[in-house]
């Protein structure tokens, strides 16, 4: 899987309160994003913390 496809993953699938520790993104857009679709407007910071989590699991 490709980096965009398992960012997508890890924002649909994992807990709101770890995603919002590791990558500073608000808990409530990604809860909001999981049960309704709704979509998340990344910042570099957050971007880049999300990408440096994806590189940890290889």
């Amino acid at each position: 899987m490709n980096k965009k496809a398992v960012n997508n993953m890890l924002l649909k699938h994992m807990p709101p309160r770890i995603l919002s520790r590791i990558t500073g993104i608000d808990i409530y857009l990604v809860n909001a994003h999981q049960k309704y679709g709704e979509p998340i407007e990344l910042t570099k910071e957050q971007q880049a913390a999300l990408d440096k989590w994806y590189d940890s699991f290889k």
